[in-house]
């Protein structure tokens, strides 16, 4: 693989790539007023919860290792602000 930018160009080894799907439940507000929402996790790596009132600054709201299972996110605080969005990144360990 050649990477290039306007400094110049290397060349590497060879890069796998590995896309892991991800199947988002549907969300929910229980009647306490928190917002759910729940994710397939992929095994052998990390998932990050983020959240943002903007779309702009984004702010860590959980971590966790993926299992290969279902996991459900409930925020206690989305009430707090008029608009709260999500987004999931996901990384090698």
């Amino acid at each position: 693989m050649v990477l290039t930018n306007v400094f110049g160009s290397v060349t590497s080894s060879p890069a796998i790539l590995t896309v892991a799907p991800l199947t988002l439940t549907a969300p929910s507000i229980p009647a306490s007023g928190e917002f759910q929402f729940g994710f397939d996790t992929a095994n052998g790596v990390n998932h990050e919860v983020e959240y943002s009132t903007d779309l702009i600054n984004w702010y860590p709201a959980l971590s966790i290792g993926g299992n290969g299972m279902l996991i459900s996110v409930i925020d206690p605080n989305a009430a707090s602000s008029p608009h709260r969005y999500y987004r999931i990144i996901q990384t090698l360990p």
